[in-house]
């Protein structure tokens, strides 16, 4: 499952939203930081390929998210195809169907703010 969050304030190197992936099986989660959102699928093509690497003879089934650009790309869709991956798209307008991913946005997020605010950094880290 992935998800693109926005951050309400750029980071230091300037990124202003990340990518949120978790496995949908163990719920382990990874995130990337991003510029813009075309920055995503060089992500996930990264993070399939390490997974590939990683664990020899498991294979990922499946890639759920929104029908954002960044997703149903013609490139990451071939790429998928070639490792047999079977791209999966919730319908629009319908967080509820991407429910994991999105619910771990909204606690990491305000964890992140609570650990900013109680070391006295500024948002922009």
């Amino acid at each position: 499952m992935m998800d693109i969050c926005s951050m309400s304030e750029p980071t230091i190197d300037g990124a202003t939203m990340f990518l949120f992936v978790i496995d949908e099986s163990t719920r382990y989660k990874w995130t990337y930081l991003l510029k813009k959102k075309s920055d995503a699928e060089s992500h996930v093509k990264v993070l399939l390929n390490r997974l590939a690497r990683q664990f020899p003879g498991k294979t990922v089934l499946r890639l759920r998210s929104d029908q954002g650009g960044e997703f149903s790309s013609n490139a990451l869709s071939e790429f998928c195809d070639t490792l047999g991956i079977e791209q999966k798209f919730t319908n629009a307008y319908s967080p509820q169907e991407n429910c994991i991913v999105e619910r771990a946005n909204g606690v990491v997020l305000p964890r992140l703010r609570a650990m900013l605010t109680a070391t006295h950094l500024p948002n922009s880290l």
